[in-house]
């Protein structure tokens, strides 16, 4: 059985598989081409859409609704935020507040570019007015 020692946060002998740090697993998992999906989802930071939505046309904006709803799905997209209630002031006033969330940036981004997600997106247009985010989550 291996014994391990630690002095001023250095390892004396080798670690067990339990005690590799983030960034030796992240290694491994560079190094491991039949896991790059794996890779790719421990290293990515999450992505988010946020929209601050003024409807004009809600019978229209229906649509709209309908329409996203495939390439969110294709793209794994979790709503956290879809007009609850809410405290504004300022500018956003009187709008629709949205949230949602990818595995990661890429993502995000793939989703909002898709062929599916601007046939939707042109409804949406028709529909309403928006200021429109895509942004990449915080990690510590």
């Amino acid at each position: 059985m291996q014994t391990m020692q630690q002095r001023s946060g250095c390892w004396l002998e080798p670690r067990p598989p339990q005690a590799r740090t983030a960034a030796e697993e992240a290694a491994k998992l560079v190094a491991d081409p039949l896991h790059s999906h794996t890779r790719e989802k421990a290293m990515a930071k999450k992505g988010y859409w946020i929209a601050h939505v003024q409807i004009t046309n809600p019978e229209r904006y229906k649509d709209y609704i309908a329409a996203n709803a495939a390439p969110l799905k294709k793209h794994g997209a979790r709503f956290l935020v879809r007009n609850g209630e809410c405290q504004v002031k300022g500018q956003l006033a009187g709008r629709r507040h949205v949230v949602i969330e990818f595995d990661s940036y890429a993502t995000a981004k793939a989703c909002h570019d898709s062929a599916e997600y601007q046939a939707a997106a042109k409804i949406r247009d028709e529909a309403s007015t928006a200021d429109f985010i895509i942004i990449e989550g915080y990690e510590e």
